[in-house]
């Protein structure tokens, strides 16, 4: 019955050995395995990082390159405007000129022609000059999409402006200030509303990274538990069978 039973008990003790090393293995290689994971999760948020910032300055740069064919298409139509008006003066002056030959003869009559003239001359000017600037208003606004974008549309606007309040009259001077108060609240109100987003986007990330954690270690508490009731249910089981092998062979 000794020997018996510390045969049962040698045999069983190896396999309690044996089946804790396999245990350890199996758990150090579970762990291995998480780190491998984690490490491959890690780099590809880095990779995707990388990307995004890549992709961001690819965009800032396409910004910059379509800021700055728009300024130089807008100088150059503020340069053919220019020219226009500059040859509808010429066309008043002779017009002028040749109501001034008329005049003679009819003095009081072309003079009324002539300021007529001029006054449709200067309403025409003035209406081209006022649809260019509404256009170019529009273009603007539509264009300026971010804080670098806002900041070379500001420069520019209050180039715009100086030159403006040189060869305009205070009132369209006003009308611009005006304009330009109500683009930079807009501007304003953009940017924060974009930050405002930003947040609750982060905020939203952090959340459903925290909610991950959670479940993860719900699940890894749950697993540890699990295999924790399967040991002490295979050591109760060994246990009876160690005590059922030792009790046939003290019956034997």
């Amino acid at each position: 019955d000794r020997r018996a039973k510390e045969e049962a008990a040698r045999k069983a003790k190896e396999e309690a050995d044996k089946r804790a090393k396999e245990d350890a293995a199996r758990k150090a290689k579970e762990e291995s395995d998480r780190r491998a994971q984690e490490e491959a999760a890690r780099k590809a948020k880095e990779e995707a990082d990388r990307i995004a910032k890549q992709e961001a300055k690819e965009e800032a740069d396409r910004k910059a390159k379509e800021e700055a064919e728009v300024v130089a298409r807008r100088k150059a139509e503020e340069e053919q405007a220019r020219r226009a008006k500059e040859e509808d003066d010429r066309k008043a002056k002779e017009e002028a000129e040749k109501a001034e030959a008329v005049r003679k003869a009819k003095e009081e009559s072309d003079r009324s022609a002539k300021e007529e003239a001029e006054r449709k001359a200067k309403e025409e000017s003035d209406r081209r000059a006022r649809e260019e600037a509404e256009r170019n208003a529009k273009e603007e606004e539509a264009r300026r999409a971010k804080e670098e974008a806002a900041r070379k549309a500001k420069e520019e606007a209050d180039r715009r402006a100086k030159e403006d309040a040189a060869r305009k009259a205070k009132e369209e001077a006003d009308k611009r200030a005006q304009e330009e108060a109500a683009r930079k609240a807009k501007e304003e109100a953009d940017r924060r509303a974009k930050q405002e987003a930003a947040r609750k986007a982060k905020e939203e990330e952090d959340r459903k990274a925290k909610e991950e954690a959670d479940r993860r270690a719900k699940e890894e508490a749950a697993r540890k538990a699990k295999e924790e009731e399967t040991r002490r249910a295979k050591e109760e089981a060994d246990r009876r069978a160690k005590e059922e092998a030792a009790r046939k062979a003290k019956e034997e």
